[in-house]
């Protein structure tokens, strides 16, 4: 009977190596399908997130990009309002609709791509259409030749605005575990040091390159929170 427990023991000695911290151990036995065919498993996965990991900051910090830029771009209409004004010779309250249209595109982006666009493409490719879309549209809101093509473009702000919104705080929650809350939190921080910093860079574009030129450098800095290709 002692015989039978000692070969007990030495026989399930290794599989609880193998199964620590309730993982297993592929190296001594490697993984099969159900047909009975070596799996091999890829090292660099883009599928696989590391959790609280270092790459994980880098992420937060491309979302408090993205926010800070957001909140550049509305003091930069803000500041310019008037201009508008008197550039389109329309009254103030027509040109405030563009602010309702802005508000309300960004609500019904971002109900749509989390329930449409995200299940379908991903957070990352939702970022980069909305990061390129908000470049765009801030061109064109400079370029605007009269009330119409500006209240249009503004619209279709809010819509790349909500469409990047929403996957960046989703793509926080992938790679952050211990630490989301405080990551979410330095992430939402774009938009205060946004509001801040904005108006005196806006101020200067605008008195050294005009109203326009103002515009397009604005949106060629929302350029690069266009995100590129992870590489593991």
């Amino acid at each position: 009977m002692s015989q039978f427990k000692n070969e007990m023991n030495t026989t399930t000695q290794p599989e609880a190596k193998a199964l620590t911290n309730g993982t297993e151990d592929h190296s001594q036995h490697p993984p099969h399908n159900s047909k009975g065919v070596e799996v091999k498993i890829k090292k660099s996965d883009p599928n696989v997130y590391v959790m609280d990991s270092s790459y994980g900051w880098v992420i937060c910090f491309a979302c408090f990009v993205i926010y800070c830029l957001a909140a550049a771009f509305n003091r930069a209409l803000t500041i310019s309002f008037l201009d508008f004004v008197r550039i389109f010779d329309v009254s103030i309250t027509t040109t405030s609709l563009s602010f309702t249209f802005l508000l309300v595109a960004i609500s019904i982006a971002a109900l749509l791509v989390m329930n449409v666009m995200v299940p379908l493409t991903g957070e990352r490719t939702a970022v980069v259409v909305g990061c390129l879309g908000n470049a765009l549209c801030t061109i064109g809101v400079g370029l605007s030749p009269n009330i119409s093509v500006f209240l249009l473009c503004m619209t279709f702000k809010g819509l790349f605005t909500g469409t990047a919104f929403v996957p960046c705080i989703a793509m926080i929650s992938q790679y952050f575990d211990k630490r989301r809350s405080l990551a979410t939190s330095f992430a939402y921080c774009g938009l205060g040091v946004g509001s801040m910093a904005a108006p005196p860079l806006i101020e200067y574009l605008k008195e050294t390159f005009g109203l326009v030129g103002m515009f397009l450098i604005v949106g060629a800095l929302e350029m690069n929170a266009v995100p590129g290709r992870h590489v593991a």
